[in-house]
């Protein structure tokens, strides 16, 4: 399995699922902000790294924007992918510019935005301050090039095309990207399940990580 994080973080993000799936791959995508901002750019260069790595086969679970690639990735490379697990995601993402704008402005206060509207009211301190501190060591202008990219990505009309065994996994109460989205995801791609994890919001993996890993490793018993 290869883990691939969201928008302005790195594979610390995974914090609580190293621990659960210590044999997996985490890569932290590769930025090169000087780019047009596109999905493709990550697609890219997570080829390259499986390439180097040879696994003997390919399960890319992905969080939000990562989510993102993995859908990207599967419909380029269609024959090299063996399953996805698809947390937080959606066809099409979409920031508010007022949002882009923070990133660069005041990125203090773009982290706590996020982090409101990220995590439902049950969350604990632990989860959203794993989150801050790893924001933190992101220079803005990549959390910027991130949430630009995502702005790029928009697959509504080629879903259908994709075949491989896939889990949809969503919190309930995503403010970010709600249930709906991930919902007609779901029920467009052609062999998927959808898993809904009760008070979550977008950061799922971190407040409610046991129940994103039974899920995850129910999805592995399928294939």
């Amino acid at each position: 399995m290869i883990f691939v994080h969201g928008a302005g973080l790195n594979e610390k993000i995974w914090v609580n699922q190293i621990q659960d799936f210590p044999d997996a791959l985490y890569p932290t995508l590769v930025r090169d902000v000087e780019k047009e901002p596109s999905v493709h750019n990550f697609t890219r260069n997570l080829k390259s790294y499986i390439d180097a790595c040879s696994p003997d086969t390919v399960v890319l679970v992905g969080h939000s924007l990562g989510a993102g690639v993995a859908l990207d990735y599967a419909l380029t490379y269609p024959g090299e992918v063996d399953g996805l697990v698809l947390i937080s995601s959606s066809p099409k993402f979409q920031v508010p510019e007022q949002l882009l704008n923070l990133i660069l402005t005041d990125l203090t206060q773009f982290i706590d935005t996020v982090v409101t509207m990220g995590f439902h009211q049950s969350a604990d301190e632990n989860a959203k301050g794993i989150f801050k501190s790893v924001m933190q060591e992101m220079p803005p202008e990549v959390v910027h090039y991130d949430y630009t990219c995502a702005n790029t990505f928009d697959i509504q009309d080629k879903i259908r095309s994709i075949s491989i065994p896939s889990v949809v996994i969503a919190g309930e109460h995503d403010q970010m990207i709600p249930l709906q989205f991930a919902e007609m995801l779901a029920d467009q791609l052609k062999n998927s399940q959808l898993a809904v994890i009760p008070q979550a919001g977008h950061m799922v993996i971190l407040s409610q990580p046991a129940l994103v890993t039974k899920e995850i490793k129910a999805f592995l018993d399928h294939l």
